[in-house]
């Protein structure tokens, strides 16, 4: 169960009185709402872990004393990838809090983070595109792209990775968003969706390179992972 010490939770709280103030304006009514009524509530104490509200804690600090899957998920790209490139993150969220960490560890290279609802007009260290990525999407000089439970961003960022050649760490959520009609008929369970996912890797994989799935304890759901072959 996540827990905060007093002097912690004083600080979050001010922090978190002047991320309202910056930035309830600039989200929909309905999310602002939702995370007002959501913060270190219920979800949070039973390490329950919702995107949005996980943005919010990033930026709040929060994360700095709870363990958590951004984090992790950092960590897991350090293990297997160098992060001191070009780098893409896709599904970036309201608030990019990923980018936000990712950029202040890296010694060299970029990060560049899209999302149609970014609320956010700059970030040190970040560029921010607000704007749909998709396949098409002009990413020339990149060298990984990555997508932290991206939702309905999911095949983009299979198809925008694949279509460039470049690495790809993807970070399922407990969503499904098929883009093919022919799949709906049927019941659209997470595991269809998983199994489809991972058709749409292969489909898409440039020769030379190779995709691994990574379902350990550490996650809620699968990692999907590709690189370049070593022959």
């Amino acid at each position: 169960m996540a827990k905060l010490t007093l002097e912690q939770l004083n600080e979050v709280l001010t922090n978190y009185e002047d991320f309202l103030l910056k930035y309830r304006d600039k989200y929909p009514t309905e999310a602002i709402e939702y995370i007002k009524q959501m913060f270190l509530g219920r979800a949070f104490r039973e390490d329950i872990e919702i995107d949005i509200m996980s943005q919010v804690y990033a930026a709040t600090g929060v994360f700095k004393y709870v363990d958590n899957a951004y984090d992790r998920h950092i960590k897991a790209m350090q293990r297997d990838y160098d992060l001191n490139r070009n780098l893409i993150e896709v599904g970036a969220g309201f608030y990019p809090a990923v980018a936000e960490k990712i950029a202040g560890i890296q010694e060299a290279g970029s990060v560049t983070a899209y999302d149609p609802e970014l609320i956010v007009e700059e970030m040190a260290q970040v560029i921010l595109k607000k704007s749909k990525f998709d396949a098409k999407t002009d990413i020339k000089g990149a060298d990984m792209l990555y997508a932290i439970m991206p939702c309905e961003a999911t095949l983009d960022a299979i198809e925008g990775a694949n279509e460039n050649d470049i690495d790809l760490y993807l970070a399922l959520c407990g969503c499904t968003h098929f883009n093919n009609w022919s799949i709906l008929w049927g019941p659209t369970t997470w595991g269809r969706w998983f199994d489809y996912v991972v058709s749409e890797v292969e489909r898409t994989l440039p020769k030379g390179r190779k995709y691994e799935i990574d379902e350990s304890d550490e996650f809620q759901y699968p990692t999907i992972k590709t690189y370049r072959k070593i022959y």
